[in-house]
């Protein structure tokens, strides 16, 4: 797929949990863990897109494509905007956005998504599943998705109804998964503008697409993937989770 590449935008300084992407997690850098399951998926074209001299540092120490960005960019998309300029992809080039929070990510939802992109080609598109656990939907860490009936997204949240049972969810709401595919041409319009006051109250950048009249295609999954890494107690969970496998 020499039109297909996977960008892992790498801040140092999240709002919630500074230097996440560094901290240790069963004898590995949390931005490793990422980068070694796209690495596993057999994309060729893997980078990490970062701002930070220590995140860059640790990168090369396991051998990854790192290209520096600006420290101005207020969410991932922004910085992978600037890495397809700086590489010169076409405007149908397509990008798989990996977040760089989401270490034990199934690669097998990677490629999916890969393949989707491929074969339908949609200005954006991302990942969704059924909720399996009531505590996640809960969680206010958790991106929730509500989908029209052509499976495109309507509108995303990280809030939940608390009376509402996990059976009464199902194939309503969707915890979405933190990876997306777009087009070039679909990040020169997102970045273009600037960020919508529902993205920012919400802290979730796929608003502003959704806000510009953007369609984002979702393919549902049921391949099980823990929850990426927003606070330091996420980590003790993922941690928990590595333990009891």
């Amino acid at each position: 797929m020499n039109d297909l590449a996977i960008v892992i935008p790498a801040r140092y300084s999240s709002l919630r949990f500074p230097g996440k992407l560094l901290q240790n997690l069963k004898g590995k850098p949390v931005i490793q863990w990422v980068h070694e399951r796209a690495a596993s998926t057999g994309i060729d074209q893997i980078f990490i897109a970062t701002d930070s001299d220590e995140i860059e540092a640790c990168a090369k120490k396991f051998k990854a494509n790192v290209v520096r960005t600006q420290s101005t960019h207020i969410n991932g998309t922004e910085r992978i905007a600037e890495v397809a300029h700086h590489l010169q992809w076409p405007d149908d080039m397509q990008i798989i956005n990996l977040q760089g929070d989401e270490p034990l990510i199934n690669p097998a939802i990677i490629i999916q998504l890969a393949e989707m992109i491929s074969n339908k080609s949609p200005d954006m598109a991302t990942i969704v599943s059924n909720f399996s656990d009531i505590n996640d939907y809960r969680n206010l860490s958790t991106a929730k998705v509500i989908l029209d009936h052509h499976g495109f997204a309507v509108n995303f949240t990280r809030a939940f109804l608390p009376n509402v049972k996990l059976a009464d969810i199902q194939s309503i709401v969707y915890r979405h998964h933190g990876i997306y595919g777009y087009k070039v041409s679909t990040l020169k319009k997102i970045i273009a503008t600037k960020p919508s006051k529902l993205e920012n109250f919400e802290r979730l950048e796929q608003l502003r697409a959704l806000w510009l009249g953007i369609k984002i295609l979702t393919l549902p999954t049921t391949i099980e993937s823990p929850r990426g890494i927003d606070t330091a107690q996420d980590l003790e969970y993922l941690e928990t989770y590595l333990a009891s496998e």
